[in-house]
């Protein structure tokens, strides 16, 4: 799915709920929202039992069961990115190399195979991430 509908600027929150239907896979990208040219942009995935983030120059994982329904949340306000599952912070990231996003090419969601995605939401605002990452 394209998701041009997230904002080139300013503060955004999105959320989905996802489950990863292969086993020993590194990464499927949930999200891939970046700019390959540069390496800058904000990328989440699931895989090898772990959830992975890129944004802008830090790439880091957390440990992670995906194999279960899981719903992820992202917060976004300038530099700084929040990340929780079920209701709970698992990152919270800071990157310089992310203020203009206009001129990011991959605006996906959910592109590779071995997903299973219930929704994604999104919004225009910064949100709680815990309060939008818990299971409904």
């Amino acid at each position: 799915m394209d998701t041009g509908l997230l904002p080139d600027t300013g503060s955004f929150s999105a959320s989905f709920r996802v489950r990863s239907r292969t086993q020993g896979v590194g990464r499927l990208w949930i999200l891939d929202w970046s700019d390959p040219s540069s390496g800058n942009g904000l990328r989440v995935g699931i895989g090898a039992d772990r959830l992975w983030l890129r944004w802008g120059s830090v790439d880091t994982s957390v440990a992670l069961v995906a194999s279960s329904w899981r719903t992820v949340a992202v917060a976004i306000a300038g530099p700084s990115l929040s990340v929780s599952v079920d209701g709970n912070r698992l990152a919270d990231l800071e990157s310089d190399r992310v203020a203009v996003r206009s001129g990011w090419s991959n605006r996906a969601v959910a592109s590779a195979g071995g997903l299973d995605l219930a929704w994604i939401l999104a919004w225009d605002v910064a949100l709680d991430p815990n309060g939008l990452s818990l299971p409904r």
